[in-house]
């Protein structure tokens, strides 16, 4: 469920999205993951989970942009930015910015 809400609110992105992995795309892109906690529970039965989204977008160019356009788009699809990271350059040429984000789904 979390991992089609995360495609859904990156399908507008003119880079692909992938959970998890690349594979073997070495283009532009963007990958997340997401780790899930109980966020409320009551009679002995999880009501709420909160999803911690981890993105990271792998781009040569525009990085603010796509930065900025990944915010909104999470954003608008009910997800709070919780940090940036600051970019750095990997040895593929790519520079990598890691972005998280919260949401809390009641179940």
């Amino acid at each position: 469920m979390i991992s089609t809400l995360v495609k859904n609110a990156l399908s507008d992105m003119s880079l692909p999205n992938y959970f998890i992995t690349r594979l073997s795309d070495k283009n532009e892109c963007i990958v997340y993951n997401y780790t899930a906690t109980p966020s409320w529970s009551a009679d002995n039965e999880e009501k709420a989970t909160k999803y911690i989204v981890m993105i990271n977008l792998y781009c040569k160019s525009n990085i603010e942009k796509n930065k900025k356009d990944i915010i909104i788009a999470m954003q608008k699809a009910g997800f709070m930015r919780k940090s940036v990271a600051s970019t750095v350059a990997n040895d593929t040429g790519f520079f990598c910015t890691a972005i998280t984000f919260a949401i809390v789904l009641h179940n």
